[in-house]
């Protein structure tokens, strides 16, 4: 039973790290990329968010010139703030919602028969 929590534990880390790559935002002219960053310098000083199901990263816009298009995704040389009580939330929800919630419902089906 601990081995398959830690597994799970382990899964759940990777899953919500791989959660950077899908919230990143593609830009596709300078045009957006200009507009981007001057309202997330109004909102939110500059930086995007980036992780699921709460941001737990933010990464900044400012500093890179890149070519076009582009996808802002996790960049280490850019992140501006790592929070690791969210990060941690994160795993947690994760680990409950795709690893327990449904191997519960699969040991209450088979309890049924």
């Amino acid at each position: 039973m601990r081995v398959r929590f830690f597994f799970y534990f382990i899964a759940s880390n990777k899953f919500t790290l791989l959660t950077v790559s899908v919230t990143g935002k593609t830009f596709n002219s300078q045009r957006e990329l200009d507009y981007a960053r001057s309202l997330s310098r109004e909102v939110d000083g500059g930086h995007i968010n980036l992780g699921l199901p709460i941001p737990y990263i933010k990464q900044s816009i400012q500093n890179i010139d890149p070519p076009l298009p582009y996808k802002f995704g996790f960049d280490f040389e850019s992140v501006f703030s790592f929070n690791i009580f969210i990060y941690l939330l994160n795993v947690m929800i994760i680990l409950f919602v795709v690893f327990l919630v449904p191997k519960s419902i699969a040991k209450a089906l088979n309890g049924q028969r």
